[in-house]
């Protein structure tokens, strides 16, 4: 990897760290937030079927994937903060406890 992409990569990881901080700080108690790295180097069956099941219908370059108790709601990008806000109004105002959990491509480094 050339010093531009390192930096690049970088930046996106130190940008999803906040993005998860923020959403852990403004919704603490009402959301169970998990982060997880998917990699085919971990085998398909070591993941939950809800996940298995995505990756099985549209492969592994579609992650990453966003799961709000175990439905699908993003998949190919990660949102940003706001984009988060979007996804998650409908599911706050139905429960008090979701599950979110986040699931991303293995680039290497730890996220």
């Amino acid at each position: 990897m050339s010093e531009e992409s390192v930096e690049k990569l970088r930046r996106m990881l130190i940008e999803r760290n906040e993005t998860l901080r923020k959403l852990r700080e403004k919704f603490s108690g009402a959301l169970d937030i998990e982060r997880d790295i998917v990699s085919s180097r971990r085998g398909l069956m070591k993941y939950p079927e809800h996940v298995r099941n995505v990756l099985s219908e549209r492969g592994w370059n579609s992650l990453p994937y966003v799961f709000v108790e175990g439905r699908l709601v993003s998949a190919g990008k990660f949102p940003s903060y706001e984009e988060f806000l979007v996804l998650l109004k409908p599911y706050l105002q139905n429960a008090a406890t979701w599950k979110v959990a986040l699931n991303h491509p293995d680039r290497g480094l730890a996220g």
